[in-house]
């Protein structure tokens, strides 16, 4: 169903090329940018060009094509807006194209109408109207005011009206369909093409002259791997432009209020962004729907498929150079929360029995899983530099702990996990059996293979099994047909796909297309007739089609391993947050919470009001904190929780010293982790493997000892252990910036405004999707004025908009410095640390900024929770530098103070920068390490 009216007739548009004697002979097949072509002729094949990619009755032919005319006269890309302004004025189908000044008159017009309210529509046309009647007594003889509607009713038959001829019809957005009837949504192709055509360029991995791009996630492996593969397929790959796409999607509340009826759902495409640009133009949303109501599966599958038909070559039109280019793109990965991951991939929640880890099913025993001593002892000496790594493949496997390893199925340790199957899935009360099956009988081993890992009989443990669909396909059809010869009860059957991590909606549908074969083979009496249609049914395309498997499990070129884990999700709202709760109990608990909280907040008290782009601090407690706070808490957590230690003493509250300890380990195990997680360069792997199981090791530790306190236990929560599929993720998709999730949070905001009175119907989300399309649109013609100097360039880039620092007046500098308070400021780039820090004084009008000199003094060096503290003191010395050079020249950080509450303050600071850099013993800046006093004795 298509929402747009699409019904432009290039009839009358072709009887104007007539007029201009353009011939309509047959140019199938003609190279558009052939210039042995007369003007006619090369004119038509180009409009034909454009009806081929946005068909021949869409306005976004005629559109772009009055785009490229003009770009390649005049270099400016106002064509298509000049063509829509000539069509809305002469109220009807026309080739010709109003002049610059004119469009841009109209499209301020249809900006500011389609911005306002409906009820201030009218006061905006009245006000035009009476600005029109001032202008006719000082208009100058013989020369008529412009055609402009003046009003209401002229502004709808001109301007944003339903009818063809209107500015608002003529808009080339890309059509809606419904592909559920529950959800709005846009072709993945169609919205390349026009993004592309528009004059946004994607940074392809290899552009069309065979040159290579390295730059951020176009320089992972994985992009590398898929760049050998494609390249190997393509006719001409050496002409092909290459890039990668990706997919989110996630739910949110438009109020708070009746949250189930108020919430919505957004699925979003960004095409291959440039690597540090954060910017809207790369995503779009192509689908959106009711949250909570009704399945996004099919939209989820659809968006998918077509994915996976972008790795055709398509010859797609660039804005930007006015080219016709080869392009093929592929998809790189799928970002969602995990509720949204298991739900799409259809495998089981963290709640489940054995998918506490997501990818992987396994029976989980807080036992023997975590690393014991020796191999805890083992780690920390490495990373602590006291003994060597062992090579690769040289290590031993542990025969008392798995040592958070889930790559060693049959290793000793793994063996005590599971052995009593009967308790893990229950017992069958009529037959006294465990529900785990413990035989499958096959009519033909060839046409089920047991899923790796899940072989049966399993006489010793339930093994670690990764989740490849491959194998979440075998278990599946393994189930179907036990059910379906008679062998296994519902039980079995659903015992057994619960220990391969296939969730419950894809189990009752597997079961009951299993049960529905089992009562027609009973009516097949002829065993070699019943084993042929038994052989029918358990074809891969039976099973999709009757809801067996489900058909995101074979789409072409899809892995499981594409799903990623989203560092802000799992990093801040959700492993820091469990940290913050965790303290929050434990402060609480030794009755600390109010003075502890009032004693921070009079320091946070400047960093909250600052808001600087890496430090969006907020108030404690943090029950009101969002995403961004937590980040800044993750940035702060050992300066926060350092300065509670050694302003109050928990053992005097009955807190056990080593309880104490263990909960500075986790704490600054946490913060280490995180850093070096978010590091804007490459580390080595196993370095990142051994800091987060130094981290689990440590909760794990302080858990057994007060676990009470502990709401969010690791055993019963996802968070902690999917951290273990962040060495392989990272190795494979490199840096997790390049995978940052709380960019494509921005695409909810857009479409709050829109989502007034949310119903839950389709052809409301039809109505909001071609809004949302039209002020998309509306946005990127503005670009093209901007770009065409017709219109003041008003907006600032994202980067610019970040606020990375503080202005201060010099006597504020030199009390917040005595008083022991928070400071921002600047590093110099080029020197490591250079022995000081600098503040930026009062803004100055002449585009300079004054950097006051604060310096390292003699007062001596403490730690503290694994942050290091020295003496700082405001100098006279001042540097200046260029405004438009700070970012180039600086790195922000903060000053942050050794403080005690009840002694006078002694000038120690630490630091800690927007790269999670902090001071080190030596006096250099770097990222941070395990202490020999807090992890080793």
């Amino acid at each position: 169903i298509v929402l747009t009216d699409e019904n432009f007739e290039f009839d009358a548009l072709a009887e104007e090329l007539l007029e201009l004697s353009i011939p309509q002979s047959n140019h199938d097949g003609m190279d558009i940018d052939d210039d042995t072509l007369d003007e006619g002729s090369r004119m038509w094949s180009r409009l034909n060009a454009f009806e081929e990619v946005f068909g021949r009755n869409s306005r976004a032919a005629i559109y772009f094509f009055h785009q490229a005319e003009l770009f390649e006269r005049e270099a400016k890309m106002t064509g298509g807006l000049q063509g829509i302004v000539h069509r809305c004025m002469a109220q009807h189908r026309t080739y010709e194209m109003s002049d610059l000044h004119t469009a841009k008159r109209y499209f301020l017009l249809l900006k500011l109408l389609h911005s306002v309210a409906g009820s201030l529509k009218q006061e905006v046309m009245d006000h035009t109207c009476s600005v029109i009647h001032m202008m006719i007594p000082n208009r100058l003889p013989n020369i008529p005011l412009p055609k402009y509607p003046k009003t209401m009713d002229e502004a709808k038959l001109m301007i944003i009206g339903p009818n063809n001829n209107t500015m608002t019809s003529n808009l080339p957005t890309e059509k809606i369909i419904n592909v559920d009837n529950n959800h709005a949504y846009v072709s993945v192709d169609n919205c390349i093409d026009t993004m592309m055509a528009n004059g946004i360029r994607p940074c392809f991995a290899q552009n069309e002259f065979g040159e290579r791009n390295t730059q951020g996630l176009n320089g992972c492996p994985f992009v590398q791997w898929q760049l050998d593969y494609i390249r190997r397929t393509v006719p001409n790959p050496e002409r092909t432009a290459i890039g990668w796409v990706s997919l989110w999607s996630d739910g949110y509340l438009t109020s708070y209020v009746k949250q189930r009826k108020n919430s919505a759902w957004i699925i979003t495409l960004t095409v291959s962004e440039p690597s540090g640009k954060r910017s809207k133009d790369y995503t779009h949303i192509i689908g959106m729907g009711p949250s909570k109501i009704v399945s996004h599966d099919a939209v989820v599958l659809h968006a998918l498929k077509e994915t996976a038909g972008l790795r055709k070559v398509k010859k797609r039109y660039c804005g930007k150079s006015n080219k016709w280019i080869d392009t093929v793109f592929f998809l790189i990965f799928y970002l969602a929360d995990r509720p949204e991951r298991n739900e799409i991939t259809y495998t089981s929640q963290w709640t489940g029995t054995c998918t506490k880890r997501f990818m992987w099913a396994a029976y989980i025993c807080s036992r023997f899983l975590p690393s014991c001593e020796h191999c805890y002892l083992r780690r920390i000496k490495v990373l602590l530099g006291l003994t060597q790594r062992s090579p690769q493949g040289g290590e031993q496997h542990c025969t008392l702990c798995c040592d958070w390893n889930f790559n060693a199925p049959d290793g000793a340790a793994w063996k005590k996990t599971s052995s009593d199957l009967g308790k893990i899935f229950g017992i069958n009360a009529s037959s006294g059996e465990p529900k785990y099956p413990n035989e499958a009988s096959r009519f033909d081993s060839s046409l089920t293979p047991f899923p790796e890992g899940r072989s049966l009989p399993e006489r010793s443990h339930l093994r670690p099994m990764q989740q490849l669909f491959d194998n979440l396909k075998k278990a599946v059809t393994l189930a179907f047909e036990q059910v379906a010869i008679g062998n296994w009860y519902q039980y079995n059957f659903a015992a057994y796909l619960k220990g391969c991590g296939v969730n419950q909606k894809a189990i009752d549908k597997a079961y009951k297309a299993a049960k529905e074969a089992r009562n027609e083979l009973k009516l097949i009496n002829c065993a070699d007739a019943r084993r042929a249609r038994l052989a029918e049914m358990l074809d891969p395309t039976n099973l999709v089609s009757i809801g067996a498997l489900p058909g995101i499990w074979f789409i072409e070129g899809l892995a499981i391993t594409q799903f990623l884990e989203l560092p802000m999700h799992l990093l801040f709202t959700g492993i820091t947050k469990d940290l913050a709760q965790l303290m929050d109990s434990f402060v609480t608990t030794n009755s600390h919470s109010k003075p502890f909280e009032r004693f921070m907040n009079s320091l946070l008290d400047g960093l909250n009001q600052w808001q600087l782009y890496f430090a969006k601090s907020q108030s404690l407690p943090t029950k009101r904190y969002v995403s961004e706070n937590y980040l800044s808490l993750a940035r702060l957590m050992p300066w926060v929780y350092s300065t509670y230690f050694r302003n109050w003493d928990p053992t005097t509250s009955g807190a056990r010293f080593d309880d104490v300890i263990k909960i500075q380990k986790l704490i600054y195990s946490g913060f280490v982790m995180i850093s070096h997680l978010m590091r804007s360069d490459q580390i080595p792997i196993d370095f990142i493997d051994d800091c987060i199981k130094i981290f689990l090791s440590s909760w794990d530790s302080l858990e057994s000892a007060i676990g009470s306190l502990i709401s969010n236990s690791m055993w019963t929560k996802g968070n902690q252990l999917s951290l273990l599929n962040l060495p392989s993720q990272i190795e494979m998709f490199g840096n997790l910036r390049w995978c940052w999730d709380g960019d494509k949070e921005k695409s909810i905001q857009q479409t709050k405004k829109i989502h007034t009175h949310l119903r839950h119907t389709l052809s409301y989300f039809l109505g909001k999707m071609n809004l949302h399309l039209q002020q998309k649109s509306i946005g990127i013609i503005h670009e093209h004025l901007v770009e065409a100097g017709e219109l003041p360039n008003l907006h600032q880039d994202y980067e610019k908009k970040k606020k990375t620092y503080q202005r201060f007046p010099a006597a504020e500098i030199h009390r917040i410095v005595s008083n022991g308070l928070v400071l921002s400021c600047v590093l110099l780039k080029g020197d490591r640390f250079s022995n000081s820090v600098y503040a930026v004084e009062s803004f100055r009008r002449d585009g300079v900024e004054s950097l006051r000199r604060i310096k390292i003094n003699n007062i001596g060096t403490v730690t503290s929770l694994g942050l290091v503290y020295t003496g700082f003191e405001v100098s006279d010395d001042i540097i200046e530098i260029q405004c438009e050079q700070m970012d180039e020249r600086t790195q922000p950080c903060l000053l942050l103070p050794y403080a005690n509450r009840k002694d006078k303050f002694s000038g120690q600071f630490t630091i800690i920068t927007d790269e999670w850099q902090v001071l080190q013993v030596d006096g250099t800046i770097d990222y941070p390490k395990f202490t020999r006093d807090l992890f080793y004795v």
